[in-house]
């Protein structure tokens, strides 16, 4: 083999491992009685049917895997000892008699395992975010357990052909909890809670349709159809150029509804996004820099607190890390790379006052790094530095 293709395939070991080993935890949790018939030498899948011949090498891994941990147990076997300890009594846990769980639209099945063992001697009650008891109650009705009493696959789980569309589409995975808590051999007591009145307005009817698992209304004198006011502002849409700019549309309309509505506080409005990281930023530029001269805007009053952030945003160590890892486990590294992770130490060293360290990193990373020794020797200060 070509020395550029053994280091391309070293290069892709550690995240082609992490990839398998994903795999593999999420099936010990997931469809733990599929890994233990691999252990015990059959190929099957979640539902005892034979693996395809393009699936069988992950049973072999699973069974190498163990080998090489023996006396180290798996997580489905320590999930489900932990289990069968508490339903015989083996295993009394430090815990109150009533145990609460909240805002679940998605659990493992190993440890729905273990919750329905714990009920057993204790009080147990899930509170489960669902939007809607009218689909509750159809996919109750429809919803049974696949072969050996095991919850069903994802692809099991029947679509309704009637209903909102929009729940449909969207609520599938509180769906497959709804199905697999159906599923245990338990039997448990299920209440809903009252739904709130809802304005009459075009969110509130939007609101009060996904409650009703419906499209829109099935009956009523004029035929289903509704009249909103026309200054009705409840569902907004935008079109903004760019993340900056919808920042800014955002801020200005928070700060509208706030001088338009004296009963409605900063602390009653949630922002939610699809990608926290890109928009982090700009949102910590646009609002709360009251205290900065020369800015003035209603806007900056506004303090923001911004949640599920990712590791390495919050935690410069663990940034530091996965670059590192990254590095390390690509085939080449370029000096923008090494220079940007230099970049990260410069301001850590900095906020940790450690002037000597941060200005040997400095002195790397602006110096450039334009071949492979400069990167080791950038690399060895950093090792060093850190």
């Amino acid at each position: 083999m070509a020395p550029a293709d053994e280091a391309l395939r070293r290069s892709r070991r550690y995240p082609t491992a992490r990839r398998v080993a994903s795999f593999l935890h999420g099936y010990a949790v997931q469809r733990p009685w599929m890994v233990q018939a691999w252990g015990e030498g059959a190929d099957v899948d979640g539902l005892g049917a034979p693996l395809r011949p393009e699936s069988r090498w992950q049973a072999e891994v699973w069974r190498r895997v163990a080998a090489r941990l023996d006396g180290h147990s798996s997580p489905d076997r320590r999930l489900a000892d932990t289990a069968a300890r508490l339903r015989d009594g083996g295993l009394d846990p430090d815990l109150p008699q009533r145990l609460s769980f909240f805002g679940h639209t998605r659990m493992p099945h190993a440890e729905l395992d273990v919750i329905d063992a714990l009920a057993q001697a204790r009080d147990v009650h899930l509170w489960l975010p669902h939007p809607s008891r009218a689909r509750w109650d159809a996919v109750a009705a429809t919803a049974g357990s696949s072969r050996d009493g095991h919850a069903a696959r994802r692809d099991e789980v029947e679509t309704l052909e009637t209903g909102s569309t929009f729940l449909t589409a969207c609520a599938r995975d509180v769906s497959e909890l709804q199905h697999a808590l159906l599923a245990l051999p338990g039997d448990a007591d299920v209440e809903h809670l009252p739904a709130p009145d809802r304005p009459v307005t075009l969110l509130g009817l939007l609101q009060t349709d996904l409650a009703a698992d419906a499209d829109g209304p099935t009956d009523g004198a004029d035929g289903g159809a509704r009249t909103l006011d026309p200054l009705d502002r409840s569902v907004q849409v935008h079109a903004c150029h760019g993340p900056a700019r919808q920042v800014d549309v955002l801020r200005e309309v928070v700060v509208g509804l706030l001088a338009d509505d004296p009963t409605l506080e900063p602390r009653d409005v949630l922002v939610m996004c699809p990608d926290v990281e890109t928009f982090a930023p700009l949102v910590e530029a646009a609002f709360g820099l009251d205290d900065v001269a020369g800015v003035d805007h209603p806007g900056h009053r506004l303090r923001v607190r911004l949640a599920d952030r990712a590791t390495g945003a919050v935690n410069p160590v663990a940034e530091v890390l996965q670059r590192v890892v990254d590095i390390a486990a690509a085939r080449r590294t370029t000096a923008t790379e090494v220079r940007d992770l230099l970049e990260v130490v410069v301001a850590e060293a900095e906020a940790s006052s450690h002037g000597s360290e941060a200005e040997q990193v400095a002195h790397l990373g602006g110096g450039g790094a334009a071949g492979g020794g400069d990167v080791d020797h950038a690399l060895e200060h950093l090792g060093h530095g850190v």
